[in-house]
């Protein structure tokens, strides 16, 4: 069959179109597949890894102080409150002292009395030991003045003692902050009797952390002063490095278990009362582990970027345990010899190829 020209050009400009989409969309995918993305890649092998002994522990202050009173009486103030910053020295707590005032009086009329008795007394020694000079009085009669004179002057110092206790309890119905932090609690209100040693407020130093944890009799010899311990802290989500600054050597007889403390760095959030999650190295075993930042999710299941012989990467997924350092442990999903991506310039996607750079 014979086609005009035009009906001719314009069959074979539609035969073509199919052709010119297949052969576009074929360069996008080769496009797609040279795209390269710079990447650290790591080398998988079975490593010596830490044992790790697994507790729990609480951060809590390093310098705590209950703030009490010395002497008896009502609390006439408290000028702190929960949650209040305070300096050390300044006023927390006011006690009547009206009590104390009265002892104060009395402490000062009983040292003027002693001074009167200790003043006649020296005189009376002064006046026999003159006597017993000229033999005008016996020898007992002058041992008699001497122990009077004595006893005037111990006397004497007994009711300055008395004096300078009892101003010091005037002073003790102020009672100061002694270190610097912030009042975490308050034991008594206006109006209650304050007692000896019994608490009124208690201040924490929050600039001075420290994470307290008990370790089972059958570990503790594994652990030493300066070794490491990771502290995870479950409201912060994240993991904190410390170091064991003090083994408490008396256990608890019932848990068989000793107080471990360690120091911890300080970060934003971190307060007092928190709980964490432990470990100790307290040995070493065989295993893989790969950096934190090697681990991506899909569909909130863990796994790694793999990378092929021709730098290609693809999702693999991997069952994780133990986080130690930065680095977590592989159970399962990773074999020696293999490759996966530490680290990318962007994210990556499946099937696309990288530039690779070995970490290790």
């Amino acid at each position: 069959m014979n086609l005009p020209r035009s009906r001719q050009t314009m069959l074979a400009c539609m035969l073509m179109l199919p052709l010119a989409a297949c052969s576009g969309n074929h360069q996008e995918q080769q496009a797609s597949v040279q795209a390269t993305v710079p990447a650290t890649v790591m080398t998988i092998a079975t490593d010596s890894i830490p044992k790790l002994y697994l507790t729990s522990g609480t951060v809590v202050a390093e310098n705590r102080v209950d703030v009490a009173s010395r002497v008896m009486g009502y609390i006439r103030s408290i000028k702190a409150r929960e949650g209040q910053s305070v300096k050390k020295g300044e006023l927390l707590v006011h006690i009547d002292s009206a009590d104390e005032r009265a002892h104060l009086h009395e402490a000062e009329a009983g040292l003027a009395q002693a001074k009167a008795r200790a003043e006649e007394a020296k005189l009376d020694y002064d006046r026999f030991s003159a006597l017993r000079a000229q033999q005008a009085v016996t020898e007992r009669e002058f041992q008699q003045v001497a122990l009077k004179y004595q006893i005037a002057e111990k006397g004497l110092h007994a009711a300055r003692a008395g004096l300078a206790q009892a101003r010091a309890q005037v002073q003790y119905v102020d009672i100061t902050a002694p270190i610097s932090g912030v009042v975490v609690a308050k034991h008594k209100d206006n109006g209650d009797m304050a007692k000896p040693g019994e608490p009124i407020l208690t201040i924490e130093d929050p600039a001075h952390l420290e994470l307290q944890t008990y370790v089972k009799e059958q570990q503790i010899n594994h652990v030493q002063l300066g070794d490491v311990v990771m502290a995870t802290v479950q409201a912060l989500g994240t993991t904190i490095e410390g170091h064991v600054a003090q083994i408490v050597p008396s256990g608890d007889a019932t848990t068989h278990s000793y107080l471990v403390k360690a120091t911890l760095a300080a970060i934003p959030g971190l307060k007092s009362g928190m709980f964490a999650s432990v470990s100790f190295a307290v040995g070493k075993t065989h295993g893989i582990m790969i950096p934190r930042t090697a681990i991506v999710s899909s569909s909130d299941i863990p796994g790694v970027y793999m990378v092929d012989t021709d730098n290609s990467v693809h999702f693999r997924m991997i069952r994780t345990g133990r986080e130690w350092d930065g680095n977590i442990e592989v159970l399962s999903g990773l074999n020696p010899g293999e490759r996966i991506v530490v680290s990318s310039s962007t994210p990556l996607h499946s099937g696309e190829r990288i530039v690779p750079s070995q970490s290790r």
